[in-house]
């Protein structure tokens, strides 16, 4: 399913304490046009290198208002990665994911094991991954479990 949303504003803070260390926050507020539900939503980021080994975690609020059914008032999430760089053409990456759709009842689920390859000097990057799904798929981004690749050109 995908949402339009209209009126929508907000803004995103950050800081970055070094050139690969970030942390921030963001809100937004907006009406989802399918629904006329108003929402507002927080986040916040962060991002920490420790050598070869880089973490990274995203969590996210929003409260829904308005006459429409849904399963719950708000929605959440929490997303958290670490990538480690065995070479720095190959990385191993560990992902989890956490998502409480206000249209469903039941969560969405899903790890992920992936790895990387940057030749040196080619933007390109090769992609291989498994991904686990658990729970109800979220409405707005209907993954599955299994052996997914994939192939991007930097331009």
């Amino acid at each position: 399913t995908i949402r339009n949303f209209h009126n929508v504003i907000g803004g995103h803070i950050s800081r970055s304490p070094s050139m690969k260390d970030k942390f921030g926050a963001s809100f937004q507020h907006g009406q989802l046009i399918e629904t006329g539900e108003l929402f507002t939503l927080f986040g916040l980021d962060i991002s920490q290198s420790f050598g070869k080994l880089t973490l990274q975690s995203e969590a996210i609020t929003a409260k829904f208002s308005g006459t429409a059914t849904r399963a719950h008032d708000a929605e959440s999430g929490l997303f958290a990665l670490a990538d480690y760089a065995i070479t720095p053409q190959w990385h191993g990456i560990v992902e989890g994911e956490y998502y409480q759709d206000h249209t469903n009842t039941p969560s969405s689920r899903s790890t992920m094991l992936a790895v990387n390859y940057k030749p040196n000097g080619v933007p390109v990057v090769w992609k291989l991954e498994y991904i686990h799904q658990a729970g109800v798929p979220a409405s707005i981004a209907n993954i599955r479990t299994g052996l997914k690749g994939s192939l991007s050109f930097f331009f």
